[in-house]
């Protein structure tokens, strides 16, 4: 296979130079051939390669730190693979530093402010600022400079940046033809893990629209629209904003199932609708969902009466046994729809899994009023629900704890098509000795005995009457 990287009879030269050192490494990191593989894989996404080879050449810890992104897995391996471009933001003296997001990104939309005019220009270069800093998240967590919960507020961080970037510049755009925002504006509701700030590596987005306005107000440009229309067509154009693929790649994976109405209803929702529906219509789950959501960005106004109406909201309590009753059947469709090969990889799906404990913690919200987002805050009002003793509650916030650690690390990884001992080392370098995770073997065995625990105790607790008032 011809490569470009090694186009250049210089290009052939230096990179001999290297090969015995790169294969020397590759073989200390156990998996060889599969390393090697997946750096081949870099290498076919490279346009041209003296200049880096000849950084390698001079500094053999890039070597390091390159084959050891190929030895952790195929989630951080094969994105640079993809984006092979990013590999030149380590060469940044700031790249193992902490990252100053508004810093950065005031820097960044000054700069394609005032040199680009252009709007698909400007989403491509958005893309490669989310590129270089979502990889720069990932090898820091690598290389242990971020803990799990660091690098979950630092992945929700990256997304609120890159939504209030990419809504801006959207908006910004479509004002042009359509005019500006009707009345009251819009404002973007993240809720799930990006509500929750809790994202990991590969988090797809849950989003909702809401503006404020009236529907038989027509907006004010070369070609105006009514108000229903104004803020579909631009939900539709900041979704396409978000997941299309150009140079650069795509941004985030969008769900907007917990809009009212799910899938059938609009893209965009009117707040006063918005507020009719979850005060007197909503279903149990969506109140559940609602417990995380958070203001992304949009118009300020919006933003303050929003809040207030989710404070508002959770400060009407829900029945109790009504909550738990429909967390219960809510357990068995999870159960019933996760498959065999994926179980206990898989840790938002199958028994005992991430999405049944945070159901708990969302029920502790929903039934008490907790103003809070977090799921670990939730949890610890366990006790004031039940038949939950202390020593109960504090094992299963452990446990939490635990499996979204891990969930940070399998994100990295990627799949587990390709078992082998060395993603188990790579796993059990993060978690630490007491979880067992010494080989593929015992790997799967700790995490099935983890999670029948977690089934098991929540599956009692409902059934012991947990629900019921007392």
């Amino acid at each position: 296979m011809r490569l470009p990287a090694l186009r250049s009879d210089r290009a052939k030269e230096t990179f001999r130079s290297i090969r015995p050192i790169i294969i020397k490494k590759a073989l200390e990191f156990g998996s060889p051939d599969l390393t090697l593989k997946r750096f081949s894989k870099f290498l076919e996404g490279l346009p041209s390669g003296v200049q880096l080879f000849s950084l390698f050449a001079s500094n053999k810890e890039l070597i390091d730190l390159l084959l050891e992104i190929c030895a952790s897995g195929e989630g951080l391996s094969n994105y640079l693979a993809r984006n092979s471009q990013v590999f030149d933001s380590v060469l940044d003296g700031d790249f193992f530093k902490h990252i100053e997001f508004d810093e950065i990104f005031s820097n960044f939309v000054n700069t394609i402010s005032n040199n680009e005019s252009d709007y698909e220009i400007r989403l491509n270069s958005i893309r490669r600022i989310y590129s270089e800093l979502h990889f720069r998240i990932g090898v820091q967590f690598l290389r242990g400079i971020l803990n799990s919960e660091q690098a979950a507020f630092h992945y929700s961080n990256l997304a609120d940046h890159i939504l209030n970037i990419v809504w801006f510049f959207c908006c910004r755009d479509f004002e042009l033809t359509h005019g500006s925002m009707p009345q009251n504006g819009a404002i973007l509701i993240g809720l799930g893990s990006l509500g929750a700030r809790k994202m990991s590596a590969n988090s797809d987005l849950d989003l909702i629209l809401i503006y404020d306005a009236q529907n038989d107000v027509i907006s004010n440009g070369k070609k105006p629209l009514d108000v229903p229309v104004y803020y579909s067509r631009l939900t539709k154009k900041f979704l396409t904003a978000l997941n299309a693929k150009m140079k650069h790649g795509e941004l985030y994976r969008v769900d907007m199932r917990l809009r009212p109405s799910g899938n059938k209803g609009p893209v965009a929702t009117s707040f006063n609708s918005y507020k009719k529906y979850q005060m007197n219509d909503a279903w149990i789950w969506e109140r559940l969902a609602f417990s995380k959501a958070r203001v992304i960005c949009g118009h300020q106004e919006l933003q303050v009466k929003f809040e207030s109406l989710r404070i508002q909201i959770l400060n009407k309590r829900l029945n109790k046994e009504n909550v738990f009753q429909e967390i219960s059947l809510m357990r068995q469709k999870i159960d019933s729809t996760y498959v065999e090969f994926e179980f206990p990889w898989d840790l938002r799906r199958g028994p005992g899994n991430l999405l049944e404990i945070e159901l708990l913690g969302q029920g502790c919200a929903v039934c008490l009023g907790l103003k809070s987002r977090d799921t670990l805050e939730h949890l610890k009002f366990l006790e004031e629900l039940g038949n939950w003793s202390r020593s109960e509650r504090n094992k299963l916030l452990k446990l939490y704890l635990l499996m979204s650690h891990l969930r940070q690390v399998f994100a990295l990884i990627g799949s587990f098509n390709d078992l082998n001992n060395d993603k188990a080392e790579f796993v059990h370098k993060f978690v630490g000795k007491e979880t067992g995770f010494l080989d593929m073997k015992k790997m799967k065995e700790s995490l099935i005995n983890l999670r029948k625990y977690s089934s098991d105790l929540i599956s009692k607790k409902l059934e012991d009457g947990w629900m019921k008032n007392e």
